[in-house]
């Protein structure tokens, strides 16, 4: 992750945002309970970070593509029964403003430190949709980082531990 400047939260992400989720009511529920002192910054996510990138660990997103990880995502087929969330719709439509040169704020992401994993906490179709013209890279973020970020959020674990828990978990399953 390439590190700008500083951004402040009251006057710089949290307005972005709003203006994102304009016709979706904000997930209250996940910034109002962001520990305080996030150091927020405009960053550029660069080719590596792809890999290390996540959207929000819930269940939605499991049960629509079947994992969490934004490079997996942009390629996985839709396996839920149904869309509820209207995942498949909302990126498409993206996917339609990518292609007519649109502009989009920034996602918003979360990290514990700046080698990540990073969770996407606001964007996640945004960056499905780059990824899948593979454009995600080279993309602004604006990325907060707290030491308890892995530790205090069910959704981070969720996202980064989902897979590797299981994989943990199986050898002593089979003794």
């Amino acid at each position: 992750m390439r590190l700008g400047h500083i951004v402040d939260w009251d006057a710089v992400v949290f307005p972005s945002w709003q203006r994102a989720a304009r016709a979706v009511k904000p997930n209250s529920d996940i910034w109002s309970a962001l520990p305080k002192h996030v150091l927020w910054f405009k960053g550029e996510i660069e080719p590596e970070d792809v890999t290390r990138t996540y959207v929000i660990g819930s269940a939605d997103w499991k049960n629509a593509y079947g994992t969490y990880r934004l490079s997996e995502l942009a390629l996985a087929p839709f396996v839920g029964k149904n869309d509820p969330d209207n995942h498949v719709a909302r990126i498409d439509s993206v996917l339609r403003g990518i292609d007519a040169g649109r502009t989009f704020e920034f996602p918003i992401m979360v990290a514990g430190s700046g080698s990540g994993p990073f969770v996407i906490i606001e964007g996640n179709h945004r960056a499905i949709a780059y990824q899948k013209r593979n454009l995600f890279h080279g993309r602004n973020v604006y990325i907060g980082f707290h030491a308890r970020m892995a530790s205090d959020f069910p959704w981070f674990r969720s996202a980064r531990l989902r897979k590797v828990a299981v994989r943990v978990n199986s050898p002593s399953r089979t003794k």
